[in-house]
């Protein structure tokens, strides 16, 4: 559904009567409440390969630098485009900009007025260590210390009740359950999964586990884009993601070899290997309808550049960055605007 500016009815002023400051009020929904209009994103992405060992962040840091960032890859078809670059006879592994995010452990409670920037950890000796790669979810062992574990693992639990009566505010579950059904079981019967702040509430849900391990509110989102991209593509080596060298490997590689060419690997960040950068423009395509005066020509030039001069005069003044550039863009017959039946005048962006 398009994004309606709608001219309100009466004599108005400005360009052709479609400079109502009431048209670029409801057109910057379009950013605010994406679910209102039609709001697309193209990226022109180009792959740079760099013949240059270095170690992850330092190759980071040089794509950061000289390009955008280290590769992002959304698709299949992207990375085949990346592969396309390299020499098929390369034979190295490469960086690329998958990482695993070790320090980001938070609370399923996510509640920071609960939490007030609170940073007690009470992780046993060596812990977490991520074994096999798949240790993303936190459990307290019988004496109260933390260690992470496989989510898919089934262990008893501990429920929060967001309640004043101290004996009613953790309750143990005997039950067995990996930590996705103990968090859902906590949510549909009491509050949350347990969360700790400090020493003393640690030392309270650990009398509530009554010796038992339990699963605690804790887990973490391990493999993430180095540009912050929230693409969930991957496309692991059989047998990988697995931290083969215990704490270490925490960046991931890609094969350029004949047999495995293409596919994901988990390596130490210091190795050196040659990476993969990414230089890149974005565009935010929106689909415009205006109701205007009847015989408002849009397609006029001045008109079109008035409008646009608006348009982000007002987005700047909700926070758009002032160098950004906007522009329409025209069809196939030169036209940006093409009327519809009912008399509205829409753009229909292409990517």
């Amino acid at each position: 559904m398009g994004c309606q500016c709608f001219q309100q009815t009466g004599d108005s002023h400005g360009v052709e009567g479609i400079s109502h400051p009431a048209v670029l009020s409801l057109c910057v929904l379009c950013c605010v409440f994406p679910g209102i209009c039609s709001l697309s994103s193209c990226l022109a992405r180009q792959y740079v390969f760099v013949n240059k060992p270095l170690g992850w962040t330092d190759a980071q840091q040089y794509c950061r630098e000289k390009h955008t960032d280290l590769a992002s890859i959304d698709n299949a078809e992207e990375l085949n485009r990346l592969l396309n670059i390299v020499d098929s006879a390369y034979r190295e592994k490469v960086w690329i900009g998958l990482y695993d995010d070790l320090n980001s452990w938070q609370w399923t409670l996510a509640d920071s007025d609960f939490f007030k920037e609170s940073e007690y950890h009470n992780w046993n000796s060596e812990q977490p260590n991520n074994k096999g790669s798949n240790e993303n979810c936190g459990a307290m062992d019988n004496i109260g210390g933390w260690f992470d574990d496989n989510c898919r693992h089934n262990h008893s639990f501990l429920c929060y009740q967001d309640t004043s009566d101290p004996i009613q505010k953790y309750i143990l579950i005997d039950q067995v359950k990996s930590w996705t059904e103990a968090q859902r079981f906590c949510r549909e019967k009491h509050t949350d999964l347990v969360s700790v702040r400090n020493q003393r509430e640690n030392e309270e849900v650990t009398k509530a586990a009554k010796g038992q391990n339990v699963w605690i509110g804790l887990f973490r989102d391990p493999w993430k884009w180095s540009d912050k991209r929230s693409s969930s593509f991957r496309n692991w080596n059989t047998g990988e993601p697995n931290n083969f060298s215990g704490v270490d490997e925490n960046c991931v590689t890609m094969y350029l070899d004949k047999d495995k060419r293409g596919k994901w690997n988990d390596d130490p960040c210091t190795d050196r290997f040659p990476f993969f950068c990414y230089q890149a423009k974005w565009k935010e395509l929106m689909n415009l309808q205006f109701l205007g005066k009847h015989g408002v020509n849009l397609n006029a030039p001045a008109v079109r550049e008035r409008l646009l001069e608006q348009i982000k005069s007002e987005w700047i003044r909700l926070g758009l960055p002032e160098d950004t550039t906007l522009r329409w863009r025209e069809q196939a017959d030169g036209q940006v605007f093409h009327q519809e039946e009912g008399g509205a005048e829409t753009l229909q962006p292409q990517c």
